[in-house]
């Protein structure tokens, strides 16, 4: 697995919190979220964006 600069996975994850996850809660609009989230596989790259849900996934 590739590594990434810890500022850029804060900063995907920050962007994650802020624009995508609001949209898979209750009432939400996955669409809409979904969106957002192809937008940060565009913006930053497959391999980031997975390193940064990686680290979603333990704050869970």
């Amino acid at each position: 697995m590739a590594t990434y600069p810890a500022s850029l996975i804060a900063q995907i994850v920050r962007e994650f919190e802020q624009t995508v996850e609001p949209h898979f809660a209750r009432g939400g609009d996955q669409d809409v979220g979904r969106r957002a989230g192809e937008d940060l596989v565009a913006r930053y790259g497959r391999g980031p964006v997975e390193a940064a849900m990686a680290v979603v996934a333990t704050q869970v």
